[in-house]
């Protein structure tokens, strides 16, 4: 495994080069980042983004490591911020080994709703960064948040959904189960952040937007 050293700090375009500066750049600030063996940190890096980091930032920037398998890691809202909304493409690229089962429930939804997503920017603290958001008839039916090799799935359960989730909520897998039984009533339901990592979630996701909005038949 790789360790690889991940800066708070947002980089555009025009500070964007080979990882070999900031390679450089740590072994003469080595100081600033106790126990990096820089030596495993490799002279490239494949990846689309490479920040330059000058010294007056690297000496302002708050650093943290981070292991990840050979490549620089930046968050999908620094990759593209407010001002560069990304195409279905870059969000596929970004999710990776998760992207099939993304794409299933994505094709499962359109299909059941006859809707289409809207790509949408969050600036909430928790979960910044564009998504995408399905509604149908002017209600809410998910939200899809894009992450490094899975994605989340938020669904509402409303006040009047409650019944029948909890009647059929042993139906669900384990994970959102116990998710649900831990996220708290607040601003008109459970707002349940459900992490899509294997394909036996996606099940779940679609009976609790069915109990939301009925889908056509």
């Amino acid at each position: 495994m790789l360790w690889v050293v991940f800066l708070h700090t947002t980089a555009n375009s025009r500070n964007l080069r080979w990882y070999a500066d900031l390679a450089s750049m740590i072994r003469e600030y080595n100081e600033c980042i106790p126990n990096l063996n820089t030596s495993t940190v490799p002279p490239k890096c494949n990846g689309q983004h490479r920040p330059l980091i000058r010294h007056s930032l690297l000496l302002k920037a708050i650093l943290t490591v981070q292991p990840l398998k050979g490549r620089l890691y930046m968050k999908w809202n620094e990759q593209f911020n407010i001002n560069r909304e990304p195409s279905y493409e870059d969000i596929k690229q970004y999710i990776g080994e998760g992207e099939p089962i993304w794409s299933e429930l994505l094709s499962n939804i359109e299909n059941a709703y006859q809707v289409q997503p809207k790509m949408s920017y969050s600036k909430c603290s928790a979960q910044p960064g564009w998504n995408l958001k399905y509604r149908k008839s002017g209600k809410s039916l998910c939200t899809l948040y894009p992450m490094e090799g899975f994605f989340i799935g938020l669904v509402v359960v409303g006040a009047k959904e409650v019944e029948q989730v909890e009647m059929e909520l042993g139906t669900f897998t384990p994970y959102v189960q116990e998710l649900y039984g831990k996220t708290s009533f607040s601003c008109g339901g459970r707002w349940l952040m459900i992490e899509v990592k294997d394909k036996s979630v996606i099940n779940d996701i679609q009976s609790l937007i069915a109990i939301r909005v009925k889908p056509k038949r």
